[in-house]
């Protein structure tokens, strides 16, 4: 007899030993695959942990000092000197009177040349440099306007011009020999009908009183070809006739 009925028995056995569901004879579901990298909250001991680099804090900003001292600002510059001290700061003290009663501020100044003596009505000045010092720089003036002279002032009739004077501390002489000139300038030809200007031969100065920011009060005698200029002159300060 013919063994045929073993080959189905074989089968089923075969078949049970499958990864199906004995009871339903369906196939198991097909596990989940997990992607590289993809974390179920379970450490894979394969791996070695690489921890993040900690990025250091950014430096802390300074506040910035309330003082200016603090934060490192240079010293103000001191203020530069005034340009209007008076020039005559550095010079030694005068020992002349600083003020001037009513006959000293009248000028009585005349010139004298041949037989014509006319009068010269006023004085200004001003300062300019001579050498370490100051000198004066002086214009009597007779006529053409009033006030200190400026570009556009009328010519007066006739200028005295006295310079090279240093400004008056005493009542010690100044001569020709000091450096003191003086030059008549006869706009009119009244005094020099030959010429427009003549220079003293000699000239002798002496302060009687001064203030070299206000005014000054001298005795004047100046020798010419033609004659003398002679006597007082009161002069008050002019900007306008201040030098550099």
């Amino acid at each position: 007899m013919k063994r045929r009925a073993a080959l189905p028995i074989a089968l089923v056995a075969a078949f049970a030993g499958c990864s199906g569901d004995a009871a339903t004879g369906a196939p198991d579901a097909p596990r989940p695959r997990r992607d590289a990298g993809a974390s179920d909250g379970r450490r894979d001991d394969a791996s070695p942990r690489v921890d993040a680099p900690r990025v250091p804090d950014a430096p802390r900003v300074a506040d910035a000092p309330s003082d200016a001292r603090r934060a490192g600002d240079a010293p103000s510059a001191p203020d530069a000197p005034r340009s209007d001290a008076p020039r005559s700061a550095d010079a030694p003290a005068s020992t002349l009177p600083a003020t001037c009663d009513a006959t000293c501020r009248t000028q009585s100044l005349t010139v004298r040349f041949g037989g014509t003596t006319l009068p010269i009505e006023r004085s200004v000045y001003g300062t300019e440099r001579a050498g370490a010092g100051f000198a004066i720089h002086l214009e009597a003036l007779h006529g053409g306007f009033s006030g200190c002279p400026m570009m556009t002032s009328p010519t007066p009739a006739r200028t005295l011009v006295v310079s090279g004077l240093p400004v008056p501390r005493d009542t010690t002489a100044r001569s020709e020999r000091d450096g003191v000139s003086a030059t008549l300038l006869d706009y009119e030809g009244t005094l020099l009908p030959g010429a427009p200007l003549s220079r003293a031969t000699a000239v002798s100065v002496t302060a009687t009183a001064a203030d070299p920011n206000s005014f000054v009060a001298l005795e004047l005698t100046a020798t010419f070809p033609q004659g003398t200029i002679a006597g007082h002159i009161f002069a008050t300060h002019c900007d306008s006739l201040d030098g550099p």
